[in-house]
């Protein structure tokens, strides 16, 4: 198990206690970057409290000094983690990034058509272009303004 997923399991039921959504966890090198949501948005003050929690939390479970911890929102141009995170954003267009060729294609900007359990549906140059999630390597939101 990637230790993403592990510390997921980990914190989340902490963050969600505090009436936070934990949206996703990146993580670049040593680097561990946690993107929370809230309705109406996330701030600062939002952020710092979700941070202590996870470094209580870490450290209690003697990981703390293998990461460096960061907590964001997850923005407008936001990052995907979960399959089921797609189904609010039908109708939007995304920037996605394959892990490997799917008819022909690896990368992609397109509209999301549906989103059903595993399977995301695209449109490509006006055509349906159907993925499973699990061959999604990177899906951002690419939002229009």
């Amino acid at each position: 198990m990637a230790i993403e997923q592990t510390v997921y399991d980990l914190v989340a039921p902490a963050v969600e206690a505090m009436g936070y959504e934990l949206w996703g966890i990146e993580r670049e090198g040593d680097m561990l970057r946690f993107y929370i949501d809230k309705e109406g948005g996330v701030g600062i003050d939002d952020c710092y409290a979700v941070h202590q929690q996870i470094i209580s939390i870490m450290t209690v479970e003697e990981m703390i000094d293998k990461y460096r911890l960061e907590v964001s929102s997850p923005g407008w141009n936001r990052l995907f983690f979960f399959a089921d995170q797609f189904q609010d954003y039908v109708g939007g267009t995304f920037k996605v990034k394959l892990s490997y060729l799917v008819n022909e294609r690896r990368k992609f900007k397109a509209e999301l058509l549906k989103a059903e359990g595993d399977t995301l549906t695209f449109n490509v140059d006006g055509e349906p272009f159907e993925v499973e999630f699990s061959a999604v390597d990177t899906a951002r939101l690419d939002p229009k303004f």
